[in-house]
Formats: C-alpha cells, structure tokens, sequence
C-alpha cells in the first residue's frame, strides 16, 4: 500500500530535517572548535547523509539530472568526512597541548620556584589561551 514515491517523500522530509541539525552543527563546530560538535557532525553525516542519497540514486524512476546531483552530494559527504578527520586531529593535539602547558603552569607554581610568576598570573596567562573565541577577552 505504501508506493516508492511516497517512501520517497517521507525519506526527504526526514532528512531535510536531519540536514538543518547537522548543519547547525557543522556550523558549531566550525566557530566553537570544540571536539563533540565536530564528532557529531560526522556521525550525523554518516548515518543520516548518506543511505537517503543512496535510497535516492537506486530509486525505480530516476532522471539523469537527479542522478548527477546525488553522486555530487554523495562526493561532497566524502569529503566532508576526510576534512572532519583532519579537523578532530587538530583540535585534539591543540587541546591537548594547552591541557598539558596548564598543567606544566600548575606545576610550577606548586614548586614554589623564586623566579616564577605568582598562580594567579600563570592561570590568567592559561585561562586566556584555554577561551574559545567568543569574545571573551
């Protein structure tokens, strides 16, 4: 009871509005640099993104400029994904270097060494570092 065409729709329905979240998120991730929004991106890009497309391209009816634009789409999505890795290696080696510069920071201070900056300035030296770029400086 149930025809291709309407299976169809209610697939596009479902993942223009999966497509806005994941957007949204790709958007998040891209300003707040932050390691789960990234992650999300490409898991929502993955599940979500990619079996409409191909529900799509092995349709019963299909017409050639339909076909061109989901292998763009689909082409587009891998190359997201190769970015997205990229992106996930760099945020983590910047974190994790600023973890461990704050934690080298930390240690100094514990030390009680003569020539080091009091605690209160080393935090506030890290601390800004450690600010997302939202303005608050």
């Amino acid at each position: 009871w149930l025809d291709f065409n309407i299976i169809k729709l209610i697939v596009l329905i479902v993942w223009l509005l999966v497509e806005i979240y994941r957007l949204n998120k790709g958007f998040e991730a891209n300003i707040n640099e932050s390691f789960p929004d990234i992650l999300n991106f490409s898991i929502i890009t993955v599940i979500f993104g990619v079996p409409p497309q191909v529900l799509f391209i092995l349709g019963k009816e299909i017409i050639p400029v339909e076909l061109s634009v989901f292998i763009l789409y689909i082409i587009f999505v891998a190359f997201e994904l190769v970015i997205s890795i990229f992106v996930m290696k760099n945020v983590l080696t910047r974190k994790s270097s600023l973890y461990v510069l704050y934690n080298s920071a930390t240690e100094k201070v514990s030390n009680n060494n003569t020539n080091t900056k009091s605690s209160e300035a080393i935090k506030e030296e890290v601390d800004f570092m450690l600010r997302d770029k939202k303005g608050e400086y």
